[in-house]
């Protein structure tokens, strides 16, 4: 299969990029409701996203708190998150 020149030429300097500067990442942070610049300003400063290029999604469903997905990393801080951990505990027993 032959891949086409101009996008294997994009991939190739999406790569490089990526080598050269490893720090710069995409992070979603998925919230109940749209995050203002100063929440989004207080979560760039957390030690493990310093560096990351956040994005804001909301999703109605997580009731309240955020998600933040970080590559395959998810940290998982919503409310629903929370009932969800509880129903399994309770199912557990």
């Amino acid at each position: 299969m032959k891949i086409n020149a101009s996008l294997k030429a994009r991939l190739k300097k999406n790569l490089l990029q990526q080598i050269k500067n490893p720090s710069e990442r995409d992070v979603v942070v998925t919230s109940a409701y749209p995050l203002t610049k100063t929440e989004m300003s207080q979560l760039e400063k957390a030690s493990f996203l310093k560096g990351a290029r956040l994005t804001n999604t909301v999703d109605n469903n997580l009731i309240g708190g955020v998600v933040i997905t970080d590559g395959s990393r998810i940290i998982d801080l919503s409310l629903k998150g929370r009932m969800q951990d509880i129903i399994d505990s309770l199912l557990q027993s």
